[in-house]
This record gives structure tokens, C-alpha cells and sequence, in this order.
């Protein structure tokens, strides 16, 4: 298992856009790949569980990648996330 934690740094928080863009990143990769929230959790292949997360602008996500594929998309995710 691989892990990542990022800070969110949109003014607006995880939006409708960016928790669409690591949805679609994350439909790429046959891992898991589960973001933990302060409060919740969400399935980064679910966009409404995304969307449930509500993180703020600040806020700290952690993203776990477990499975075939983890190393990759974890790199992918690195590079995606620093926009957001």
C-alpha cells in the first residue's frame, strides 16, 4: 500500500472540477484508491463520495493506493494534485 497526503490549496475547496479530475484520474488504475478526509472517507472512483468529502481550502487529504498499479498511480496523482 501506498499512501500520499496533500494539502488543498483551491480557494474553493474540493469543487465539482478538481474531485472530477482525480476521479477520472483514478478510474485509470485497477487499485484502490480511497481518500481520507478529516471526518469521512471516499472511494476516489465515486465522484459524489468525492464530492461527500467536503474539504476545504487548507485542508489535508490523505490518499491511500492499494493494489496492482499502487506505485503508479500515486506518481500520477502527485502530479495531478499539486493544483489542487
Amino acid at each position: 500500500m501506498k499512501t500520499l497526503t496533500v494539502r488543498i490549496r483551491v480557494p474553493e475547496g474540493l469543487h465539482v472540477k478538481p474531485a472530477s479530475k482525480i476521479f477520472m484520474e483514478a478510474r485509470k488504475y485497477g487499485c484502490r484508491i480511497t481518500a481520507f478526509g478529516s471526518e469521512r472517507q471516499a472511494d476516489c472512483k465515486n465522484i459524489m463520495e468525492l464530492l461527500s468529502l467536503e474539504a476545504a481550502f487548507g485542508e489535508e487529504l490523505r490518499f491511500e493506493f492499494d493494489g496492482a498499479g499502487e506505485e503508479k498511480a500515486r506518481e500520477a496523482f502527485k502530479l495531478l494534485l499539486r493544483e489542487t
